[in-house]
């Protein structure tokens, strides 16, 4: 049993803080681009062409699919399709058609917006991050107890 509790303990003190720290990154860099569609985001219509709900082993989301079209001088309408996790909520009122917005200089970066403004991705790390933090502190208080 104490093999098995110290395998456990290096784990956690040595995996832990580096999912959380990817997870973290994962988080920070999502914000980043949420503060970039603020600031110099183009808003526009986008038609939802799928959406559903997809399950694993430990868990299931809901998610959409739209499709917006940006003017390229020179080539005309170039078509930009993107895949985004949204709640349960948002999923059942789901219309078909959502506000986006997309960075003019990479169309390809872009999330819904205002009315249609989901961050299930933002919270959902978030829950991890938390847990995990939990029960990194949980396996320190653990070494600590055991020395």
């Amino acid at each position: 049993m104490l093999i098995f509790m110290r395998s456990i303990s290096i784990f956690y003190a040595i995996v832990a803080p580096l999912i959380f720290t990817w997870l973290v990154h994962l988080y920070l860099k999502e914000k980043a681009i949420l503060r970039r569609l603020e600031k110099a985001g183009q808003v526009t219509i986008a038609d939802i062409i799928d959406s559903g709900k997809r399950s694993t082993a430990r868990s299931h989301y809901y998610y959409l699919v739209y499709r917006f079209y940006v003017v390229e001088t020179g080539v005309g309408n170039i078509a930009y399709t993107r895949e985004q996790t949204i709640s349960k909520k948002h999923f059942e009122k789901l219309q078909h058609r959502a506000t986006i917005a997309y960075l003019p200089t990479a169309p390809n970066i872009s999330r819904l917006t205002r009315n249609d403004i989901d961050n299930t991705t933002q919270k959902s790390v978030m829950l991890i991050v938390f847990v995990i933090t939990i029960m990194w502190l949980l396996n320190l208080l653990l070494i600590y107890i055991q020395k």
